[in-house]
């Protein structure tokens, strides 16, 4: 039994539902981030960068199921991950998603995925 009960199809889901967290925390940094003000002056060029290319890369390696595309994804995503993980509120929910990206690449890897 163990960890081959899940399905492929239950990991992927979860996949897509972390990256599809991401892109709505970004929104709400970027349009609606009642803690921080200064965003409303700022580009949001760089927590685009940060939030939503690794979520949608790690969605296109979830589609090509590819780990080596989901794991650059996952290493893209720590820095920022960390860095919202000490805030307060909804955006410490990054940290959730960074360790989502991180099981579904194991439970795929689990289920013999290629890298590439």
């Amino acid at each position: 039994m163990g960890i081959h009960i899940f399905k492929v199809r239950h990991i992927k889901l979860l996949g897509y539902l972390a990256s599809l967290v991401s892109i709505i925390l970004w929104i709400l940094l970027v349009w609606e981030d009642p803690y921080f003000e200064g965003m409303n002056k700022a580009d949001p060029t760089t927590s685009f960068v940060m939030f939503v290319l690794p979520a949608c890369l790690f969605s296109i390696g979830l589609f090509q199921s590819r780990i080596l595309v989901m794991l650059i994804s996952f290493i893209w995503s720590i820095p920022y991950g960390i860095f919202m993980s000490y805030g307060d509120g909804v955006y410490s929910t990054y940290r959730i998603v960074c360790l989502v990206y991180f099981i579904c690449i194991i439970l795929l890897r689990v289920k013999k995925f290629k890298y590439w």
